[in-house]
């Protein structure tokens, strides 16, 4: 004898497919947003990579020891990072001609799929280009000025916290794409 509870389960159910206005709002609107924020990361990218590079221009024509040169290069290595790392986010934010042939769900899909893919790499396409930079940037200080060691652990612990914050809001980022995913999923 069947259950009740289980044969509604086993009956056919038409899916509803998700109109196609609504994908191109959801698509509209995620593209929106991922320009502003690709803008912002630009503009603010390379007017830091500007002062970086004047900031080590400055303080190599200042240096008097071995230990501020490395400084001062740190600042010019930072700021190459930074380029490299928001060259990166430009050639990855223009679009893919071959998606726009797709149907309007499945293109949807493949574009969170990517950002959501590079979110999760933010460690390696974004904060790794830093990470020497900040290393000779410290080190130089730290051999520089032994009296100030201090100041200089404090400083590179909350440059470490503060790129660790990026991390870990890109990945909870991610993690709300792939949520939409499995809705997107869900719905179609």
């Amino acid at each position: 004898m069947t259950r009740p509870a289980k044969t509604w389960k086993e009956q056919d159910m038409p899916t509803i497919p998700i109109p196609l206005d609504t994908i191109r709002n959801r698509h509209s609107r995620f593209e929106r947003m991922i320009h502003r924020r690709n803008l912002r990361e630009l503009v603010a990218g390379g007017a830091a990579a500007l002062v970086l590079l004047v900031v080590g221009t400055l303080r190599l024509m200042q240096a008097q020891q071995p230990a501020a040169v490395l400084s001062a290069l740190g600042f010019w290595v930072l700021a190459l990072g930074i380029l490299g790392a928001v060259g990166y986010l430009f050639r990855r934010a223009r679009k893919d001609r071959r998606d726009l042939a797709l149907p309007g769900r499945t293109h949807l899909a493949l574009r969170l799929g990517r950002e959501r893919d590079a979110l999760r790499r933010v460690w390696l396409t974004y904060v790794a280009p830093m990470l020497p930079g900040f290393v000779l940037i410290y080190l130089g200080q730290w051999l520089q000025a032994p009296e100030s060691r201090g100041a200089t652990l404090w400083a590179a612990g909350i440059t470490a916290a503060v790129l660790l914050g990026v991390i870990v809001l890109n990945l909870l980022a991610a993690r709300a794409i792939a949520r939409e995913l499995r809705e997107l999923e869900r719905e179609g």
